[in-house]
């Protein structure tokens, strides 16, 4: 999305050393002339450039667009390709809502419980620039692997994730009874999200978030 918090977002992870793709089917909004050199914009529909752009796996995806069908759209054509990073803009309440659309139409749960939602670190931001701060913060530290530091330190089969807090219930019932209400499964605003029985699946799980 090319709006106020992609725009500022971009510039500022263009001076972080990223490479910035920028789609958004507004030509108001992507344009060279707004974004300046060195970031790529595109304009069109995200799934349509999606649909014939390869992501790497080292890419981070960041979906922040001007709405929920956007956002929904821009979703379902991310989540189950192999990112290092997919993050969504918005209220606990509309990720709740985009998350229930795309199980409903049949997406398994599980692709959506590593999506980094609400997006960005909890500072406390309010303005769009703000917001870009936290954003690229948390791309940051997967980049550095902040998030995942207590893979080798936390319970067996269990990884934890940011994610919605409308499915920690679901995540909650996956853990042993004796786990459910332990103090060390809430390390921050981290949840446990991604569950596995095999230790070495829920670690590789845990290097792709």
């Amino acid at each position: 999305g090319a709006g106020h918090v992609g725009h500022s977002l971009g510039r500022m992870a263009l001076e972080a050393g990223f490479r910035v793709h920028v789609v958004d089917d507004r030509e108001k909004f992507a344009n060279t002339e707004r974004f300046g050199p060195g970031v790529d914009v595109h304009v069109g529909d995200i799934p349509g450039w999606l649909a014939t752009n390869t992501l790497p796996p080292t890419a981070y995806a960041v979906i922040v667009t001007r709405g929920h069908r956007h956002d929904l759209d821009a979703l379902r054509a991310l989540v189950g390709r192999p990112l290092r990073y997919v993050g969504l803009i918005g209220s606990r309440a509309k990720v709740a809502r985009i998350y229930d659309a795309l199980v409903a139409e049949g997406m398994p749960l599980e692709r959506l419980l590593c999506v980094h939602a609400p997006i960005g670190l909890d500072i406390g931001s309010v303005s769009p620039a703000e917001i870009a701060v936290s954003v690229l913060g948390e791309i940051i530290a997967a980049l550095r692997k902040r998030m995942v530091a207590l893979a080798g330190e936390i319970a067996e089969g269990v990884v934890f994730a940011n994610a919605s807090l409308s499915h920690m219930g679901q995540s909650l019932a996956a853990l042993p009874a004796g786990k459910r209400s332990a103090a060390d499964f809430f390390i921050g605003n981290m949840i446990p999200t991604c569950i596995s029985d095999d230790v070495e699946a829920a670690k590789a799980m845990n290097r792709r978030t």
